[in-house]
């Protein structure tokens, strides 16, 4: 590569395959009006005893109609660098790090117009898509501070504006206007339930202020990918556009399902009934099962029996069941566990209801009902598969960043596995538990000023 390229990459190798991590790049930038120049000031955030970061660092000016003003890729090395762009006039917006130059992160502060208009407009999908979420992050730090407020009509308009973008969902699908259960803050990443919430209520507004309209969407792309073939386009093309409508009419359909009224139940019902493939079955399942729809459990009833047939579908079905959201969850759990058909020492099945509802946060560790289940899964569990139980009892790893009235009950719960369990018999269980409270200092301490000190000793 050296040879060809001519230049020295063996420093820039050395600090990609041997420190841990990735480049962290604060951008300031400035534009001079009678100069006519753009300039960014770039600074590394590295660890500290760590190396600066060596890559590419490209970067766009854009205007307002989405038009490249200019275009250059410079060398990052060492603590910060400058870049001057010259003789340009002032772009709408900047992207940066354009095509994913270098794997890392950029932290730009810019307003929200700025964002907006570059989610709509910038050329580059990847760019597009952080400054997306990069307002969806804005959208629920906002719903968090004031819990009277509602979603802005600047945003829902705008998620109603890509998701009618036949470009943009035919170049990236509907996954592009994913909302996440999280945030950036990590004082907040482990409120499970909060963010949960706020998701709900984003897809809510969205639903509200644009129900016809996404209910023409949905009709419009099911009618779509209930299309017959098409001869002129190769059959894997094919394929591709078709899972790319499916995510379009199911998106349409996630935000719909939070409206829970009976003329929606009637649309996810007959999704349900007249699915032909998994990806619209399972959908319309797991949305209706999180409804007030007076016949779900019978829906589930008959999906069960239906399931039951197949490993796969069997395996679907629990997926859907262990991950619900309506309150009701941690009956189903039960119900389905004591069936016939769950098999607790096959791993798919074990992976599929119980891992499932395990990283069902907000449920299984935010509920006292929750906690319960859980309790009993890892029990059971501990006894038949020491590795699946490991595996869930992760969910257990940041009990210290949850609100401290969680400290005391989830505490308690591992407390009785060690008191429960034989150390000799299930050692891998056994030492994990140990481990995660070792690593928990904060919420021991607060079990401890109550019941007194843990033995921990191996």
């Amino acid at each position: 590569m050296e040879e060809v390229s001519g230049l020295e990459l063996k420093d820039m190798a050395m600090t990609w395959l041997k420190q841990t991590q990735f480049p962290m790049v604060h951008v300031h930038s400035s534009y001079d009006e009678n100069a006519r120049t753009f300039t960014l000031f770039l600074r590394q955030e590295v660890q500290e005893g760590g190396k600066f970061w060596d890559f590419p660092f490209c970067a766009a000016l854009v205007d307002s109609e989405g038009n490249d003003l200019a275009e250059v890729t410079e060398q990052m090395k060492g603590r910060e660098k400058r870049i001057v762009i010259t003789d340009v006039d002032r772009p709408a917006f900047s992207s940066l790090n354009r095509g994913y130059s270098f794997f890392g992160k950029v932290v730009h502060d810019v307003d929200i117009d700025e964002l907006i208009l570059q989610a709509k407009k910038d050329r580059d999908l990847i760019n597009r898509f952080i400054a997306f979420y990069r307002i969806v992050d804005i959208e629920k730090m906002k719903l968090i501070e004031d819990k009277n407020r509602l979603p802005s009509k600047e945003f829902t308009d705008l998620y109603h504006e890509l998701i009618q973008d036949n470009g943009l969902m035919e170049g990236a699908g509907a996954q592009f206007l994913t909302i996440f259960e999280s945030v950036e803050d990590e004082k907040l990443a482990h409120q499970y339930q909060l963010l949960y919430e706020v998701k709900q209520k984003i897809l809510k507004a969205i639903a509200s202020r644009h129900e016809d309209s996404l209910m023409s969407l949905y009709r419009v792309y099911n009618e779509k990918e209930n299309e017959s073939e098409n001869k002129d386009q190769d059959y894997l093309n094919e394929q591709v556009n078709k899972i790319k409508t499916r995510q379009v009419k199911n998106t349409s359909l996630s935000a719909l399902s939070t409206l829970d009224t009976p003329a929606v139940h009637d649309i996810i019902r007959e999704q349900f009934q007249t699915a032909q493939n998994a990806t619209d079955k399972l959908s319309a399942f797991s949305y209706y099962l999180n409804s007030s729809a007076p016949d779900r459990i019978q829906l589930m009833q008959a999906f069960q029996k239906e399931a039951e047939k197949h490993p796969v579908s069997w395996e679907a079905f629990l997926r859907v069941i262990g991950s619900g959201s309506s309150n009701d969850v941690f009956d189903l759990v039960r119900q389905v566990e004591s069936s016939g058909s769950f098999r607790i020492e096959q791993a798919n099945d074990q992976r599929a209801l119980y891992g499932s509802f395990a990283f069902n946060r907000k449920r299984s560790l935010q509920t006292e009902k929750g906690r319960e289940l859980l309790g009993d899964i890892v029990l059971r569990l501990a006894e038949v598969n020491e590795y699946s139980t490991v595996g869930i009892l992760n969910v257990l790893a940041n009990i210290d960043r949850m609100e401290d009235e969680y400290h005391i009950p989830l505490v308690g719960m591992m407390v009785g596995f060690l008191n429960r369990l034989d150390k000799d018999h299930t050692p891998s269980v056994y030492n994990r538990i140990r481990k995660i409270l070792l690593n928990t200092p904060k919420a021991v301490k607060s079990y401890e000023a109550v019941n007194g000190k843990i033995n921990l000793s191996s």
